[in-house]
């Protein structure tokens, strides 16, 4: 495994250390090594925990902070996102969220052999996926195929188009504007092998906590709808031209 490349997993959280805990542990555990792994954590200046990403950040070597000054006022998953990615430098980056484990052993050295001269084309501009755990258990997403609700990217791509995340929708649709675009690219890669299962609150017995239900909110009346293609078709169609123009330059 090549020891320089390194890895950004961005995950914005509140709220939430239990869950977080445990998604930091699973990534440790599961890990061929920690040295290439950042992990970045979003938290709000209004956090009730704050001290408790404090200790975190000053005890693990793999943490880094970014807190978002919010005045009560929610900043946007795609600000806090975006601005997390700018302040890493990495190789590949990450979305994923404090509610999933890394389950599948050396996951790390998998996605790093994605990205290299042997599976990856030579621009880098690829989209990496893994399973989510949730499909198939009669769930509301049991008919869904499988989303990139954890994907990787290259920071070739992050240069090409600008961002890590789109910037138009503040709080949704971030993982399926991410697949449209690679899939009208024809570069999507997507690893059952590879599970990162995301315990969503319909995948337990937990209740739903604030958290969710306050992103539920935000996100009424766009979830189950595909209107942001159409209302952003100039902006999808901008970026496919972007990375289009990089895919033909380096071929």
């Amino acid at each position: 495994m090549n020891k320089d490349v390194k890895i950004a997993l961005l995950c914005p959280t509140r709220n939430r250390i239990n869950k977080l805990l445990t998604f930091i542990s699973s990534i440790i555990t599961t890990a061929s090594t920690c040295n290439n792994i950042i992990i970045v954590l979003g938290i709000d200046s209004s956090d009730p925990i704050r001290e408790k990403y404090n200790y975190l950040n000053n005890n693990l070597p793999n943490i880094k902070i970014v807190e978002f000054i919010d005045n009560g006022i929610f900043t946007g998953l795609s600000n806090m996102w975006n601005k997390m990615a700018a302040s890493v430098d990495a190789d590949i980056y990450a979305m994923v969220g404090d509610d999933m484990v890394f389950l599948t052993t050396n996951w790390d050295r998998f996605i790093i052999e994605e990205f290299n001269e042997l599976n990856c084309p030579p621009d880098k501009i690829k989209m990496v996926h893994c399973n989510d755990g949730m499909r198939g258990n009669g769930n509301k997403y049991s008919s869904v195929a499988p989303l990139c609700v954890n994907f990787f990217v290259h920071k070739k791509y992050i240069d090409t188009v600008g961002y890590f995340v789109e910037p138009y929708m503040l709080n949704t649709h971030h993982d399926t504007w991410i697949q449209l675009i690679f899939d009208r690219i024809k570069r999507t890669k997507y690893r059952h092998d590879i599970v990162i299962k995301h315990l969503h609150y319909s995948q337990t017995d937990q209740q739903q906590d604030m958290v969710s239900t306050n992103l539920e909110k935000l996100r009424e009346n766009i979830w189950n709808n595909n209107e942001w293609i159409t209302t952003y078709s100039l902006e999808i169609q901008n970026e496919i031209n972007k990375l289009e123009s990089v895919i033909k330059n380096e071929n």
